[in-house]
């Protein structure tokens, strides 16, 4: 999917994954790409960690592996989506409509909505015979380059999970920090933030002036769950920045706080996010600083 200003790039059977996000007039790739070509279905006897770190899958109905509440059923890592081959239900040139039925009965069914400078993605799950307890978060690798700088707008403190013994606590040490504010070459960290406005935003920020915003209502996802990663587990600096309906990854211990989404047997459940990007005014493309 592509305009003048844009393009996606999608493998539904990898997944549902988005594995490129291109601004075109920044000549900017924001999402971390592939190491190598991808076919189907994930193998999903690889750890998620251990495997494909890049572009951007939706976790659902977990983020780390837990049992689901009040049952014996073990739930995967990173949950069940991204192991999944999910179907093509509509297309245009500026949309694309995927599905997948989860192990729990429900069925997810996400529109993405190419704009002018982006894109808008639409949810909607619906509930088997059997209802349903959730967690959803998007999961996008964004590629960090030197000097980047992160901006959150409307959030309170950031916490660490509250899933957690020992859980990450503390302020950012600058406004609009680097990961090199944050981490030592070689760790990672994971921090949720609640959303206190009724539209928040997360944004990424390069020297050269290219820039990608997150945006949603609160009432959508009402915490935002971030993922730095300092070349630990991945190959690259990167942010996951995570719309979410928790403060926590592990589905068990959402319930256990009431912050984990149910729906009764046959119901439904809508939520959007929209993904901008563009350049500062007065900035150049890496493309024209090229032809200097």
């Amino acid at each position: 999917m592509g305009n003048e200003h844009i393009s996606l790039s999608i493998l539904p059977e990898r997944g549902g994954k988005i594995v490129s996000l291109f601004d075109r007039r920044a000549r900017r790739e924001w999402l971390v790409a592939p190491e190598r070509e991808m076919g189907g279905p994930a193998d999903a006897s690889i750890p998620y960690d251990e495997g494909d770190l890049c572009g951007w899958d939706e976790m659902m109905p977990t983020i780390a592996a837990c049992r689901y509440p009040q049952s014996r059923r073990d739930l995967p890592d990173h949950g069940e989506l991204w192991q999944k081959s999910w179907r093509v239900v509509a297309q245009s040139e500026d949309s694309l409509v995927t599905s997948v039925t989860g192990d729990l009965g429900y069925q997810l069914e996400r529109e993405i909505h190419l704009g002018t400078r982006g894109v808008r993605v639409d949810y909607l799950v619906g509930a088997g015979c059997d209802g349903l307890e959730f967690l959803w978060a998007a999961h996008p690798f964004f590629a960090l380059r030197s000097g980047t700088r992160m901006k959150f707008e409307g959030f309170g403190d950031f916490v660490g999970d509250q899933g957690d013994e020992v859980a990450p606590h503390g302020p950012w040490p600058t406004d609009e920090p680097t990961i090199a504010d944050i981490l030592a070459p070689g760790l990672d960290r994971k921090v949720f933030a609640p959303a206190l406005a009724q539209r928040v935003s997360a944004s990424l920020h390069d020297p050269s002036g290219a820039w990608v915003r997150c945006e949603w209502e609160s009432s959508d996802a009402p915490w935002l769950g971030l993922w730095l990663d300092r070349a630990s587990l991945s190959s690259h600096q990167t942010a996951v920045i995570e719309p979410t309906g928790a403060s926590s990854d592990s589905l068990e211990v959402a319930a256990r706080l009431g912050q984990s989404w149910k729906l009764a047997p046959g119901e439904s459940r809508r939520w959007s996010i929209a993904i901008e990007c563009g350049v500062r005014e007065g900035a150049k493309s890496e493309e024209e600083k090229g032809k200097l």
